[in-house]
């Protein structure tokens, strides 16, 4: 077989395991930060919930690409922007799909279901 091409699935993995990552890192700070919100009545607290929403998926979905393998002949801070460039990438990429899903999902509502939602 022919090892650039073994290398070139491996990075295709790789970018799909960190895109997985980050589109599950947003529902599980969701959940977990549901008692947070519900228990603490401060008007500071959306602050720090919203910086975890956007300072925590992309940090997970550079965890893989900066630790995978590829490209290890590198120097170590074209590694790290090579990561954190294509960690961002992937989280515009997530938050397009999922929005493309609620308007796919409230489409579907309204023309199938004649459902408008909580009002």
């Amino acid at each position: 077989m022919d090892p650039y091409c073994e290398q070139a699935d491996d990075d295709k993995y790789t970018i799909g395991i960190a895109a997985a990552l980050c589109l599950a890192s947003l529902p599980v700070i969701y959940f977990g930060t549901r008692f947070l919100v519900s228990t603490l009545h401060t008007p500071w607290r959306p602050w720090p919930i919203a910086l975890l929403f956007i300072l925590v998926p992309p940090i997970m979905a550079s965890i893989p690409l900066y630790t995978h393998a590829w490209h290890q002949k590198w120097s170590r801070p074209k590694r790290i922007f090579l990561s954190a460039l294509l960690s961002c990438i992937i989280f515009v990429a997530d938050l397009v799909l999922l929005a493309y899903f609620a308007i796919i999902g409230f489409t579907f509502g309204i023309c199938f279901l004649g459902y408008l939602g909580p009002i």
